[in-house]
């Protein structure tokens, strides 16, 4: 084969590679339209599971405590109304801590990657597979323990990380995933 012939096959190669490696993971093809492979989301639980179980405790005990100083108990009807308020509180805490959950996405397809920051007003930062230079994984001890981290991608055009991402529930499964997407070499 001659030079020329086999510097225009090189980049058919590499396409044909990631098209394999696409398949034998079970994902969609890199060819093609543009199809979403994974949709994540922050952990709520696993990124904070002391806090998250102490608002579910909190709830259960001022609920309990209004239900008894309420209608099993009666002369303390202020007090179970303050419990049913303080409950409601740590519920609205709760609720809001979910919403920050989830307002950040990364959105992760056969072709980029796309973070997503905001519900009303939205921020939006993309790269596309093939310019990935680095991904980073950083998980601290306790982290590992229950399989969440943070996630950064940096672009051949960017200086730093492009995308940057906390409370990723199982960040080297999403490593593996765009992994499977880039070119890499």
């Amino acid at each position: 084969m001659p030079p020329d012939e086999a510097e225009q096959n090189k980049p058919r190669a590499a396409e044909e590679g990631v098209a394999n490696r696409a398949k034998e993971a079970g994902l969609p093809p890199d060819t093609g339209p543009e199809i979403r492979v994974i949709l994540v989301r922050r952990s709520m639980f696993r990124t904070r599971p002391m806090l998250y179980t102490a608002h579910v405790l909190a709830i259960l005990g001022l609920l309990g405590g209004a239900v008894y100083y309420g209608p099993i108990r009666t002369g303390y009807d202020g007090l179970a109304w303050l419990m049913a308020l303080g409950a409601v509180a740590v519920l609205g805490s709760l609720f809001v801590w979910w919403l920050r959950c989830f307002a950040h996405a990364l959105d992760i397809t056969n072709k980029r990657t796309v973070q997503r920051v905001g519900i009303i007003s939205r921020n939006s930062s993309e790269v596309l597979h093939d310019n990935i230079r680095n991904i980073r994984v950083d998980q601290s001890f306790y982290e590992r323990i229950f399989r969440v981290g943070k996630l950064g991608i940096a672009s051949a055009g960017h200086g730093g990380l492009e995308i940057e991402m906390e409370g990723v529930p199982d960040p080297d499964r999403v490593r593996r995933i765009i992994d499977v997407y880039r070119s890499l070499g």
